[in-house]
């Protein structure tokens, strides 16, 4: 992932905003949101699920049954189950051992999402059995059990049928007890095509074939206990790679036919990932077999079935001839998270969705620290610390959450799935990992696992393994950083004979009424006159103001190893002194101490010209992830940028670059590691970009006009084959467009058919912008690309008034034809709104089409706004440009 902008931030809003912003979009769209507003009661839970389903694609239905094996805790009449989108046309019940079964009334009551099977007589506490036949819709939303269109390496066409039940849309496909807390085991089977392939949680038990009807049934071995949301089956014309053993267990890469030669670095990677977990957790993978299946298109990028983890295609495929390793780390990462879930979530399950980091946080971490570890050179870790941002600015707002967000229903649970969940939630336990020590941490982790295995669990379950093994209050510790809203800054005062700090909730506009709320603050201080990253002492500060403690002499850094999840405010005067100091300090402390500069500016709490100026002492940086913050610092403010100041702005852009340009360049060398190919793409496109270098642009165009000339896959670097078509874009004219579109329909690798699509949003002209949007909502481009392409020029300075009016203007052609899923990203994209007109216009857009359960995301959107609006109206950004006296006549 690139760096984290404020205009990239997550909202947690889902589908529901577009499906209702307009009346005549909602009706003719599937609206499947919730009306659920009770739990399941809670009176029955299921022990055992088996399954039979014989899908239809081609009329988009199918036929099933099931029966689920219940105990009965209290005498009732009723059973009652999730249920949406099924027709349940037979139900009947009876008690362990007995012959005879009992008729149910059959019930639905699809606004809340359930059926209910009544008996006619009290069904009294025991052990039961539900038998249940019924029908269903094989639908296009890529939810529950869904179908999508595919064609193989001929140009033939088919179908793929494939599930995604996270968070409770199992119940699309069979009737169930759909909350992670109702663990059982499943039983599946399926009917399919003879010539298909079916793959599930299990292995195969057994497949029973009728030649005369070119049918089979595919019959899958019982599976551990887990939750109704990992239930897995993929059904079509699939092939898997060779197996890999790891632990014991066979690894295999599922794939259309064709695209075998791609599976080799995942499935190796997967290999020394579950070798690495086994390790670490001390506990065996719960399953017998690992699948790992690519879907050409699938809505979550990933999901972490036990036994058969589902991936799209771009998130599991590698060409190694041509992948960039950005989109390497991208496989790389898709798959650890997946596998860290066969852990965090499969095994041991949160008891509710309120609780879901314990999930998404772990994984994001545990994924982190296994990729940081086997794949070295991309010095991960690092990249994540500093990534975190995206969790921070969204966590700057009011209208943020805690990690704990309280779901009372199904309707607010997609909320949860954003960056407060997963990279707050990540960031957190690296800084509670690295206060404890990573052994003990482990240790406590290990026992929270062992303790709960095939089980739910809470936090206090965790709070209590790690106090075990620390020996420290961990519940007391970590309380306000997951039931709280939002994070503290620390203000450093050292004008005293000791020095002293104090605490208050960081936010970017007027803080609201919870902001005296004290964080336990988990503090390493070193002095910076002493060169040894390990002198930093450990002090949890949990007061509003209070003695740092220490009689070291100043500047201190507060956030040694830049491990905290805090902003530190500190005097102009210790700034200078720390300018003196920079060379002592690490990569991450060098980089959060320039995060938190560019943000308190932001805030309105320095002045720019501190930040800018203190910008001057990273000229000569080498490392290339401080680097890397820089240009994502100069990408955010390009979009508070007016025209009067447009060239002060950029010659100062080229001066902060010039020795990164000279370090990076465009010329590759043997000795260059992943990490500078990676983030030297970053420099260039912003040099070429907003920084407006000639020098770099020429290349660009030089590079790109011999690809266009010979087209050979290999005559430009992986990694500057995005920057060189997007800088040659934004520079470019309409001959330039018809260029890169035409080699866009040509191009063979998902990677590279991506990155020029995206190359088309990136163009400044208005009528080249506007006919890219209008080609949005045409059959050019794919439903699933299309949203991304707009939400690009949403997030662009140039597009992003033309983006905001064709999106208002088209609202209801864009709430039928782009998928539910992807939609996200294009209300997200209003992020980078920044005049106070559009503003208006957001606030009245969303009065006129009001979505209560979204309201949260929806001020979080109109807040991110709000935070550009206020800093262009309180600072003259030309007069503070032109000020530095940098621009040129030659650049």
């Amino acid at each position: 992932m690139v760096g984290q902008k404020l205009r990239a931030l997550k909202t947690g809003l889902t589908a529901t905003v577009i499906i209702a912003l307009s009346a005549t979009a909602a009706a003719g769209a599937d609206d499947n949101s919730t009306n659920q507003k009770e739990r399941l009661p809670g009176d029955v839970i299921p022990s055992a699920y088996g399954l039979y389903f014989d899908p239809n694609p081609g009329r988009k239905s199918f036929s099933g049954a099931e029966t689920i094996d219940i105990q009965v805790l209290k005498t009732t009449r009723k059973i009652v189950l999730n249920s949406t989108d099924i027709t349940v046309t037979d139900a009947e019940y009876k008690s362990s051992g007995a012959t005879k079964s009992q008729k149910l009334s059959i019930h639905d009551e699809s606004k809340f999402q359930e059926v209910i099977l009544e008996s006619k007589e009290l069904i009294e506490p025991g052990q039961y059995s539900i038998v249940l036949q019924f029908q269903g819709k094989l639908n296009d939303k890529l939810k529950g059990f869904f179908r999508e269109k595919v064609t193989d390496s001929e140009g033939r066409n088919g179908w793929l049928c494939a599930t995604q039940m996270e968070p409770t849309d199992a119940r699309r496909m069979f009737p169930c007890f759909d909350e992670p807390a109702y663990k059982a085991t499943f039983s599946i089977s399926t009917s399919l095509n003879a010539d298909e392939s079916a793959v599930s949680n299990s292995p195969v038990l057994k497949e029973v074939v009728d030649n005369e009807k070119r049918r089979k049934v595919v019959t899958f071995e019982k599976t551990p206990k887990m939750s109704t949301y990992l239930v897995a089956l993929v059904i079509g014309h699939i092939v898997p790679s060779e197996p890999i053993m790891a632990a014991g267990v066979p690894i295999r890469v599922w794939c259309a036919p064709g695209k075998e030669k791609m599976t080799a670095y995942s499935r190796q990677f997967a290999a020394k990932v579950l070798d690495y977990y086994t390790k670490y957790f001390n506990i065996p993978y719960c399953a017998k077999k690992l699948d790992l299946v690519a879907i050409p298109d699938f809505p979550n990028g990933a999901m972490e079935n036990l036994g058969a983890c589902t991936f799209r295609e771009d998130l599991l495929l590698v060409d190694e001839k041509t992948i960039s390793v950005e989109a390497k780390q991208q496989v790389a990462l898709n798959v650890a998270h997946e596998m860290a879930h066969l852990w965090f979530g499969d095994l041991v399950t949160m008891q509710w969705w309120d609780d879901i980091w314990l999930n998404e946080a772990f994984a994001e971490w545990m994924s982190t620290k296994a990729v940081d570890l086997l794949e070295p050179s991309w010095q991960y870790r690092n990249q994540f610390t500093l990534e975190r941002e995206q969790s921070m600015l969204s966590d700057s707002l009011r209208a943020t959450q805690p990690i704990h967000a309280e779901i009372k229903d199904a309707d607010q649970i997609d909320q949860v799935f954003d960056e407060i969940t997963y990279e707050k939630g990540a960031a957190v336990l690296y800084m509670l990992e690295g206060f404890l020590g990573p052994d003990t941490f482990r240790d406590g982790i290990r026992n929270y696992l062992s303790a709960h295995e095939l089980a739910n669990a809470t936090p206090e379950n965790l709070w209590s393994a790690l106090s075990s093994t620390s020996g420290k209050n961990v519940s007391e510790l970590m309380h306000s950083w997951v039931y709280l809203k939002g994070f503290p800054e620390v203000i450093v005062d050292s004008s005293k004979p000791e020095t002293t700090v104090s605490q208050k909730r960081f936010v970017f506009l007027n803080e609201d009424s919870d902001s005296s709320s004290a964080w336990q603050i988990p503090l390493q201080v070193r002095s910076l006159e002493e060169n040894n990253i390990n002198s930093a002492h450990k002090i949890v500060f949990s007061k509003t103001t209070g003695n740092l403690g220490t009689s070291k002499k100043a500047p201190y850094l507060v956030n040694a190893r830049g491990e905290g999840y805090f902003r530190v405010v500190y005097s102009p005067k210790d700034l200078k002194e720390m300018m003196a100091h920079l060379s002592k300090m690490t990569v991450l402390e060098r980089a959060s101490l320039l995060s938190d500069q560019f943000y308190l500016a932001l805030a309105g709490q320095i002045p720019v010209k501190q930040y800018l100026d203190l910008t001057a002492f990273y000229k000569d940086e080498a490392d290339p992830n401080v680097t890397s913050v820089m240009c994502d610092q100069f990408n955010e403010m390009d979009l508070m940028i007016d025209a009067n100041a447009r060239l002060p702005f950029a010659a100062f852009v080229r001066d902060r670059l010039a020795h990164a340009k000279k370090l990076f360049g465009w010329t590759a060398t043997e000795d260059r590691s992943d990490l500078v190919k990676r983030e030297r793409a970053e420099v260039l496109l912003t040099l070429g970009t907003i920084g407006q270098d000639k020098e770099t642009i020429d290349q660009a165009r030089k590079l790109a006009n011999e690809y266009f000339t010979h087209e050979d896959a290999t005559a430009v670097e992986s990694e500057l084959y995005e920057p060189m078509l997007k800088i040659v874009a934004y520079n470019g004219n309409r001959q330039d467009f018809a260029k890169i579109q035409a080699l866009w329909r040509r191009c063979k690798t998902p990677e590279r058919k991506q990155s020029t699509l995206m190359a088309l949003a990136m163009f400044q002209e208005p009528a080249l912008i506007e006919k890219t949007l209008k080609m949005c909502l045409s059959s050019a481009i794919e439903k699933q690309d299309a949203p991304l392409v707009m939400a690009a020029i949403m997030e662009g300075r140039a597009g992003r008034g033309l983006a905001w009016e064709f999106f208002r203007k088209h609202i209801i052609l864009i709430a039928w034809r782009f998928p539910e899923h992807l939609m996200l990203n294009l209300v997200m994209a209003m992020n980078a709104l920044g005049e106070q007109q559009q503003l208006d216009e957001v606030k009245a857009f969303f009065k006129k089409h009001p979505v209560p359960s979204q309201a949260r995301g929806i001020n979080k959107i109109i807040e991110a706004i709000e935070i550009r609006v206020a800093f262009r109206r309180h600072n003259d950004l030309a007069k503070t440009f032109s000020s530095l006296n940098l621009v040129e006549t030659k650049h």
